[in-house]
C-alpha cells in the first residue's frame, strides 16, 4: 500500500510540473499574437513575459511541491541572467 501512495504523490508532483511548463508555454507561444494586440515590437512584448516569468518563478513555494518551486526559481534564474545580459549588469 505504501509504495501505491509514493506513485500517487509523483504524479500529482508531475502534473504540477507539467501544468508550471505548459503555462509558460503557453505564455511563449503566444507572443506574435500579443505583439499585435498591443500594437508594439518584439523587444517590448518580450519584456513583458520576462516580467511575467520572473514574478511566477519568485512566488513563495507551494506547500508540498518542492520540485516545482525548483523548476520555478530555475527559469527566474535563466530570466535574470538574461536581463542583467541584455542590460550589460554583468
Amino acid at each position: 500500500m505504501r509504495l501505491a501512495y509514493k506513485w500517487q504523490a509523483a504524479l500529482i508532483v508531475a502534473l504540477g510540473l507539467f501544468m508550471a511548463i505548459l503555462d509558460n508555454t503557453i505564455v511563449s507561444v503566444t507572443l506574435p499574437q500579443m505583439q499585435r494586440a498591443f500594437h508594439t515590437d518584439f523587444e517590448t512584448i518580450t519584456w513583458v513575459v520576462t516580467g511575467y516569468f520572473l514574478a511566477h518563478s519568485r512566488r513563495p513555494p507551494p506547500p508540498g511541491i518542492p520540485t516545482v518551486r525548483a523548476f520555478q526559481a530555475a527559469q527566474g534564474d535563466i530570466a535574470l541572467t538574461w536581463l542583467r545580459e541584455r542590460l550589460g549588469w554583468s
